[in-house]
Order: structure tokens, then sequence, then C-alpha cells
């Protein structure tokens, strides 16, 4: 604000990736209905064949951080928005304790571009349909970290 202010206005002090817009009350964010219990079948099964029957102390996590339609440029008549989806898994060391770091892997998949009327077509179906081809991905991200999440 001060920038504003004193006139000395950095392209920084604006980041739209964190630019709270409108939400979707058609859309609910599908992470805990569609990729938790796919997650957690994953796990299970990783933990049957690779456990040893090992109870772990320290949860693992599983945060959804984003999940957005963001355009691309506020000057333009007609902007291109990408939808982003980021899901971040996390578990203190067996070892740990409270005041100890965790272990992070993160998913982020490259963002799909289209026009915002393209997005809102069919009560969103596209922003559905790319969403499950995200979560799929991060899926394969989560089985392909277990053994880095789950060391004991």
């Amino acid at each position: 604000m001060l920038g504003a202010l004193t006139g000395n206005i950095n392209s920084g002090d604006f980041d739209k990736e964190n630019y709270k817009g409108n939400t979707i009350d058609a859309l609910i964010n599908p992470t805990d209905a569609w990729f938790t219990p796919k997650a957690k079948q994953n796990i299970s099964q990783w933990l049957a064949d690779n456990g040893n029957g090992y109870t772990y102390k320290n949860p693992l996590y599983i945060g959804h951080a984003t999940w957005a339609l963001i355009y691309n440029d506020v000057a333009a008549t007609d902007p291109a928005y990408q939808l982003k989806y980021k899901l971040i898994f996390y578990k203190r060391h067996e070892d740990g304790n409270m005041f100890s770091a965790f272990t992070v892997a993160e998913c982020s998949p490259a963002p799909v571009e289209a026009k915002l009327s393209d997005w809102r077509a069919n009560n969103y179906a596209r922003v559905t349909a790319e969403t499950e081809k995200y979560m799929s991905s991060c899926l394969l991200e989560l089985n392909n970290q277990l053994p880095r999440l789950l060391k004991k």
C-alpha cells in the first residue's frame, strides 16, 4: 500500500495466484470425495505390501492447497483462464516430535488453459474432467512418494 502512495508500484505487489475471486457454488472441491478415498486405498495396499505389520505413530496428511481458475491477462477482452490444482502430502518422520520438520511431497500438474466460456459450458463439465485427470496424476505421484513419506 505504501508503494501506491509514494508512486513506487512494483508488479510483484499484486499476485493473481493469491487474488480471491468468486466461488462457483455449483462446484465443490472434489479432493475429499474423489481423491482421498482412492489415496487411502493406495496407502492401505502399500502398507499391506511393504509395511510388515508396522504401526505408524505419525499420520500422513493430504492437504488441498489449490483448485482454481486463474486468468492469464486481466487486460485482455476475453482472457484465457488456467485451471490449477495442487495437493501437498506431508508426514513427520517416525522418530520425530512436535518440533520436527515434515517430510513433504507436492503434486501440481501442468495447468490447462481455456476461455472462461469453455470452462463454464455444460455446468463446468470441462473443469470436472480436467480435475479428475489432475487427481489421477496426483495419485500416481502419491504412490511414487509413499516409500519416502512412510520411511520408518
